[in-house]
């Protein structure tokens, strides 16, 4: 997902990203997506037609994870993956131990080696009456019906319930120093939704055409099966919405893409990489820096995941120098 896009697959593809939430991935100049299936496995979506910048992030269908419409950032093409890659949410987690996720609101240590959030600050869950706003004013998030000409799909949109758990999933990352100035909320991104008419259930793919608009498919599908933050889901939906994030961090800050290519970390962590892309990530047709930078950054949520490729169990004492890579560029400490 270099451009945008995030693979979920790797929800189930990634820790806890089994939903199929197709993690976007940049097809031939970020059109592309990552999708996720029910099985918990993330495999490439359908095209995306929208061109966009960015890389995509990783997971099923690689369509380019360009955010918000216009060409990433990069002076180059994130050529991350072409074609649309599903993110890796589709499905449920098969071990739900490996992708549970503590609930963000509890500021509890997690286990198997995540960032602990002993005294991190924990925001109060939003309402029906303020989730939109709070959404905007915490973290620059606006969910919306798709305006943005997308393969010909329809859009579609999703209700109160949904928008809180999303707000939710966004709790831990910005409960670090660092994660909110890379994303900068003062500058929103939007989240374009769009339905595929597959039918298909608890499997959703993503794209990031710029670095202001993440445009997703059937992310009703993904949340229709999380209860809560303590269901495994939760976590595998996270990862793929994180994952495509980190695609928007990308495109905002150029040199840091850079900056993750240069410290040559497939080299450091040999046993975490596939061809230079991260083993969680689904796909290996994309921008294998911009997707492993994507997938990292939601590595760094989850902690664990389970991709089609491999499987990472603790990312941080597994990966250790793309993991202190991360914290040190995008997540700081616990505020």
């Amino acid at each position: 997902m270099a451009r945008a896009s995030r693979q979920q697959d790797g929800a189930s593809d990634s820790t806890v990203v089994s939903i199929a939430i197709a993690l976007c991935v940049c097809a031939a100049g970020c059109a592309g997506g990552i999708v996720a299936g029910p099985d918990g496995r993330v495999g490439p979506a359908a095209d995306a037609t929208d061109a966009g910048g960015l890389p995509p992030a990783d997971g099923g269908e690689e369509p380019d994870p360009c955010l918000d419409g216009g060409p990433c950032e990069e002076p180059e093409p994130i050529d991350i993956d072409a074609g649309e890659e599903p993110d890796v949410d589709a499905g449920p987690v098969a071990d739900a131990d490996a992708a549970t996720m503590p609930d963000p609101d509890a500021a509890t240590p997690r286990d198997s080696g995540a960032p602990a959030d002993s005294g991190a600050v924990v925001r109060p869950t939003p309402t029906c009456a303020n989730v939109n706003q709070r959404l905007r004013d915490d973290f620059g998030i606006i969910i919306r019906p798709g305006t943005l000409p997308f393969s010909g799909l329809p859009s579609e949109d999703i209700g109160c319930a949904d928008r809180i758990k999303v707000y939710q999933m966004f709790i831990r990352p910005f409960q670090y120093e660092r994660f909110g100035p890379r994303v900068d909320p003062s500058v929103p991104f939007t989240m374009h939704l769009y339905r595929t008419g597959t039918g298909s259930t608890a499997s959703c793919s993503a794209y990031v055409p710029n670095a202001n608009a993440i445009q997703i498919r059937d992310l009703s599908d993904c949340l229709r099966v999380v209860s809560g933050p303590s269901d495994p889901d939760f976590n595998r939906i996270a990862m793929f919405l994180i994952h495509e994030t980190g695609h928007i961090i990308r495109a905002r800050t150029p040199s840091l893409g850079t900056s993750f290519q240069n410290a040559r970390l497939a080299a450091q962590d040999p046993a975490c990489y596939d061809r230079g892309f991260i083993v969680t990530y689904s796909l290996r047709t994309t921008n294998p820096i911009s997707e492993s930078m994507a997938e990292a950054i939601g590595l760094f949520v989850v902690n664990r995941k389970v991709g089609r490729y491999g499987t990472i169990s603790n990312f941080r004492t597994e990966c250790p120098h793309t993991y202190a890579w991360v914290r040190t560029n995008i997540f700081g400490n616990l505020l």
